[in-house]
């Protein structure tokens, strides 16, 4: 499963209602992988097709350590 927040951010930094994801989740009971979908501002094509007008985090390491240990306590 891609997670990433309403804005292309990391996972608990906006609006998603992770209770209700995670819920659903549990389930299904699903056993599969989850993996931060996230962009930046570096690389213009991409920001622009994404409509990224602004980085979304310090780093993509930020995004990735703050996203993981986010998901990690949804488990």
């Amino acid at each position: 499963m891609h997670s990433c927040e309403n804005d292309r951010g990391t996972p608990g930094s906006g609006h998603v209602e992770w209770d209700k994801v995670f819920d659903a989740l549990r389930e299904i009971h699903y056993q599969g992988a989850v993996v931060i979908e996230s962009f930046g501002f570096a690389i213009k094509e991409i920001a622009a097709a994404a409509c990224i007008w602004h980085d979304l985090a310090a780093s993509p390491e930020a995004i990735a350590w703050d996203g993981l240990k986010f998901l990690r306590a949804q488990a």
